[in-house]
């Protein structure tokens, strides 16, 4: 297993993953949330309008967009590992 791919599998250790088809046709076709999927809103998965409301609020966490489910993980986890980082 490659260095990249031992970083990943424990940065997923870390965080809950939950990904989904984006509802919002204009944007990435895929999203990767870090929370377990009963913590997604039904209806967020469902319709843009509601996903964008969910992402403006406070408790949202991290939203990962990218064209395949393999590009919004890794979105994902790039905001995830710049969290803690120093500004």
């Amino acid at each position: 297993m490659s260095e990249e791919a031992k970083r990943v599998n424990k940065e997923i250790e870390l965080f809950p993953v939950t990904i989904f088809p984006n509802p919002c046709s204009s944007e990435a076709a895929w999203l990767a949330v870090a929370c377990e999927p009963d913590t997604v809103p039904g209806e967020a998965t469902r319709s843009c309008v509601v996903l964008h409301f969910w992402r403006r609020q406070p408790q949202c966490p991290p939203i990962g967009q990218g064209d395949t489910p393999d590009a919004a993980l890794n979105a994902l986890l790039s905001q995830l590992s710049m969290r803690g980082q120093p500004r």
